[in-house]
């Protein structure tokens, strides 16, 4: 596509230096091949990299960034003690009325800091009670894969169906 707008627009393309002529079909035969290897190399690396990643969460593998409540151990996914505590309150919380904002309020009163020692906010405790690796299943992809549970199942799902509740007990939005 590039090549015939550039031709059709009369716009001179440079390859390694060199001026691509348009009116050669050995060169437009080069520039094609050279287009499709490239574009294959980029396909080829997408897929390894794909593999590579479905492969290591199948194995229990950690890559970027662990969600708080799980650590890396020996590059393995495994479940952070102290963190783990803090994200079981968060549950219960939620599970006896309070909203996103109420439980970032209470973390922050109670100074239980988060990883970076930041302030607790409500898009994190959403984050956190939504995200069903919590209960012990990672999605990539569309797919579902085993991994270690920090709540059980039955209460992540009866938390979450029970958001909606909480709604009028979400405590102090806007602070001016």
């Amino acid at each position: 596509i590039f090549t015939s707008e550039a031709k059709k627009h009369n716009v001179s393309v440079y390859f390694n230096d060199k001026l691509f002529d348009f009116n050669n079909p050995q060169e437009n035969l080069f520039g094609t091949i050279t287009s499709a290897l490239n574009q294959y190399q980029k396909d080829l690396q997408s897929a390894q990299t794909k593999r590579t990643l479905r492969d290591n969460i199948k194995e229990g593998k950690v890559w970027s960034v662990v969600a708080y409540g799980y650590k890396s151990d020996n590059g393995y996914l495994a479940i952070d003690e102290k963190e783990s505590k803090v994200v079981r309150e968060i549950f219960n919380l939620s599970l006896s009325g309070k909203g996103y904002n109420s439980i970032a309020d209470y973390l922050n009163q109670n100074k239980i800091s988060t990883r970076k020692n930041t302030f607790w906010r409500s898009g994190t405790i959403q984050s956190i009670i939504k995200n069903p690796l919590y209960k012990g299943v990672r999605i990539y992809s569309g797919e579902s894969y085993d991994a270690p549970k920090i709540i059980e199942p039955h209460q992540w799902q009866k938390v979450n169906e029970n958001l909606e509740n909480n709604k009028n007990n979400s405590g102090k939005k806007v602070e001016h």
